[in-house]
């Protein structure tokens, strides 16, 4: 099974079990896949040239930080830490470290990071907004808006269309 797949069937889920139910919804899911293919096309966990992102969803420092603010909220992502087995409450320099091989909890954490994001998720026919929650929320170094569409079509392939 290759690394997409394996996020759409697998992490994702388990992820997005471990979180409140308003963490929940397709367009997060949707969401949560294009960023993940955006930073690291689900191939490297850490990042290339020996950067410092870790993860999928390529985390850096500050980006942990984030993720565990007061809106993110600490105690989901203690929740949810404490469900995997870690000794919790996690640091924010642990966490960096264990996301990097840590696929849920880096899905948790990437999760709580777009939580941050004061605007609704966007919908599917919304892909400039997704754009602009992904940049408000990872505020990539490097940002490629040319992969985008790609990035947004490959999240929303993975939900099923709601009638």
């Amino acid at each position: 099974m290759n690394a997409l797949a394996f996020v759409r069937q697998s992490v994702g889920r388990d992820a997005l079990a471990l979180l409140p139910p308003e963490m929940t919804s397709p367009a997060a899911v949707a969401m949560l896949i294009a960023i993940g293919w955006q930073e690291s096309r689900f191939e490297k966990r850490l990042q290339m040239g020996g950067g410092p992102a870790r993860g999928y969803w390529q985390f850096e420092l500050g980006g942990v930080s984030a993720a565990m603010g007061p809106r993110a909220n600490a105690a989901a992502l203690n929740a949810a830490a404490a469900k995997l087995g870690y000794t919790t409450p996690l640091t924010r320099n642990f966490c960096y470290t264990a996301i990097a091989y840590q696929d849920v909890l880096a899905c948790v954490c990437a999760r709580l990071l777009l939580w941050n994001v004061p605007a609704p998720l966007p919908t599917r026919e919304q892909p400039n907004e997704g754009w602009s929650q992904y940049i408000a929320a990872w505020n990539p170094g490097r940002p490629k808006p040319a992969t985008w569409p790609f990035a947004w079509d490959i999240g929303w392939a993975s939900i099923p269309p709601q009638n």
